[in-house]
């Protein structure tokens, strides 16, 4: 029933997604303001879970990890909604947004607005990463930049 409403929202607003593990999970790539974005939404009616992650390309050197990881510390108390993850196996950073659900299934606005919070977020932190990972900045410098940007509306 979710998977449903998200398809219907998806061509609405006519992004571009394809159908993975029998599906249970959509993928879908966005060009957002800084970059190309993958997301990968997941739903389970069974278990009344949703779930978006989407992934940053930025590749982050070995020596930058612990920059990282201070970074992403620092954005996930601020933020209302969502948290960033780090995987220093892979180097991958990704923003993750989820929700459980019982038997009324969440209405579409607010599919669209959890979908859009994780693009939106992983957008909006994408170029202070960026300054963090290829300068040499702080990760609470990086961070005063996101500050910076949601304070005079540039974002």
């Amino acid at each position: 029933m979710l998977y449903e409403k998200i398809i219907h929202l998806l061509r609405l607003r006519n992004w571009k997604y394809q159908v993975e593990k029998e599906n249970s999970s959509l993928l879908l790539g966005v060009s957002a303001n800084y970059g190309n974005i993958d997301c990968y939404i997941t739903t389970d009616d069974r278990k009344g879970f949703f779930s978006c992650i989407s992934f940053c390309h930025c590749y982050i050197f070995a020596e930058k990890y612990n920059d990282v990881i201070e970074f992403i510390s620092l954005a996930n108390l601020g933020l209302n909604s969502g948290s960033f993850e780090f995987e220093s196996e892979t180097g991958r950073l990704r923003f993750k947004t989820t929700f459980y659900y019982d038997e009324i299934v969440p209405s579409q606005k607010i599919l669209e607005k959890y979908i859009l919070t994780n693009l939106y977020t992983l957008d909006l932190y994408t170029p202070a990463l960026m300054s963090l990972v290829y300068s040499e900045i702080s990760a609470k410098q990086a961070i005063a930049e996101v500050e910076e940007m949601t304070k005079s509306g540039l974002n």
